[in-house]
């Protein structure tokens, strides 16, 4: 369970990818509609745009298969979302809760990969502030 804390700390904590869009790598519209976007290390995004960042409602795959689907605001996690984690393409938890600019904020509900409650956390600005229950 350790590993789950570290490798979600680490995602939250990673930028998901430049908002610079190439159109070539862009099918729809990723200026200001719906579309999808290819980043060249094999992370995806696919969802609402606007002026041609992640805006609305969108799904990140990032290149290690994890996946984050939920709210955007200004290119980055903004909102409710569930962030999948995977490892070696294995499952090995789940995030359910409210981000802000790209890190975990607010109560945040962790599952084990049998999607199984585990226990809720409280995060500040991407930090681990306590458990609120077991």
């Amino acid at each position: 369970m350790k590993n789950i804390f570290v490798l979600a700390l680490v995602i939250s904590f990673f930028s998901c990818a430049s908002s610079n869009v190439v159109k070539d790598a862009c099918t729809g519209n990723c200026s200001n509609g719906n579309g999808k976007y290819v980043w060249q290390n094999g992370s995806t995004y696919e969802g609402q745009w606007k002026n041609g960042k992640r805006e609305g409602l969108g799904k990140y795959h990032y290149s290690n298969g994890s996946v984050y689907e939920g709210q955007w605001l200004n290119d980055k996690k903004n909102g409710t979302g569930t962030l999948w984690i995977y490892e070696n393409k294995k499952l090995i938890g789940k995030y359910v809760g409210t981000w802000l600019d790209d890190e975990m904020h607010g109560i945040i509900t962790i599952y084990d990969e049998n999607n199984l409650f585990i226990q809720k956390m409280q995060y500040f600005k991407g930090k681990n502030i306590g458990s609120l229950e077991k």
